[in-house]
């Protein structure tokens, strides 16, 4: 249900991608769904980069939140989240068998092809 909030309010922080059509967003989102913080980037590596160099600039941690990502999901964003501690990954689009094979083994939930008909791939935890 926090995924779905972040996900309706996700355009509304993306002003790079309203003004060009060609930007992905990274953002943290606090439990209840509700974006902290977003970054914005032609590259779907560098805005989650820069949404995680932004988080530790301003002494964010993810508080019991997730990382909302407007692009599918590969292995390597995986690692970066599993790394920067993140608790739970939600993309738009679909993942990578790899992206979910490393997601099982960091103990990242990872959610997918985040829509109306999410699939949701959890860990026993959740």
């Amino acid at each position: 249900i926090a995924a779905c909030a972040a996900l309706a309010a996700m355009r509304d922080h993306q002003p790079l991608n309203r003004a060009t059509g060609a930007a992905h967003a990274a953002m943290v989102c606090d439990a209840d769904g509700r974006v902290r913080l977003a970054r914005e980037d032609v590259g779907r590596h560098n805005a989650f980069d820069k949404l995680i160099g932004a988080m530790a600039r301003q002494g964010l941690d993810w508080d019991g939140g997730f990382a909302l990502l407007s692009s599918r999901c590969s292995y390597e964003l995986v690692e970066k989240a599993a790394l920067a501690g993140c608790p739970m990954l939600v993309t738009v689009s679909a993942a990578t068998s790899l992206a979910l094979e490393r997601a099982a083994s960091a103990g990242l939930t990872l959610v997918s092809l985040a829509r109306d008909d999410a699939v949701l791939f959890s860990q026993p935890t959740r």
